[in-house]
């Protein structure tokens, strides 16, 4: 039996349009996880960021940041967990906000070590957004430290379309992905480097039921 992934980002290139029947077409993160694991799992549910519902509860609220972001992360968490998913995987775009990444991290630590739900969590920022990943899969280096519209003008030069779910999802396809630990990235795509890691660890675990590397 496919193991159930749950997938969850920004919008459209994230996810893939909607294919009229409403479902969605691939979007970048399914091909993302396609490239470190290529079958035994299925998308069961995708879920734009805009549709989450916040997570509130005494511990969790008390302790972790006020970052929305934070209950964000736990409220998709749970919406996949309780809909007897495996595994869930997000991104979230940092853009100008430079809190998101540390709430991101205290709630993928939230539910790591006291939440109790058995779920796998694929997750992390994207830097400065989606679109410096596919910079990276491009082999272009620094993407992490780019701003959002230096990582727009590099897409412009490199012929793809911001808006392009399709220019997307090729260069996702078509990347020349090497072996963990580095995936051939170029330096500074370390935020795409640690969710590549965590894919393949994660999927490939519960897959095949090879070990963490």
């Amino acid at each position: 039996m496919a193991v159930k992934v749950w997938i969850v980002g920004e919008g459209n290139n994230e996810l893939g349009r909607h294919d009229g029947h409403g479902k969605r077409h691939r979007g970048v993160l399914e091909a993302l996880l396609v490239r470190v694991c290529e079958g035994g799992w299925e998308c069961t549910g995708k879920l734009p960021w805009n549709a989450i519902q916040k997570f509130r509860a005494g511990g969790a609220r008390l302790a972790g940041p006020k970052h929305g972001d934070y209950f964000n992360v736990l409220g998709l968490v749970l919406a996949a967990y309780e809909d007897a998913a495996e595994a869930v995987a997000f991104s979230r775009d940092v853009d100008s906000d430079p809190e998101r990444e540390e709430a991101v991290d205290e709630a993928l630590a939230w539910i790591r070590d006291e939440s109790g739900w058995l779920i796998e969590v694929i997750g992390g920022v994207a830097k400065p957004a989606m679109e410096g990943w596919i910079l990276a899969l491009r082999a272009v280096p620094g993407t992490d430290d780019m701003s959002r519209p230096r990582a727009k003008e590099h897409l412009a030069g490199q012929e793809i379309g911001v808006k392009s779910t399709d220019h997307y999802v090729d260069v996702v396809e078509q990347a020349n992905l090497g072996e963990l630990p580095h995936f051939g990235l170029p330096a500074g795509a370390e935020s795409l480097r640690a969710w590549l890691a965590t894919a393949h660890d994660v999927l490939n675990h519960l897959v095949h039921g090879r070990p963490a590397s």
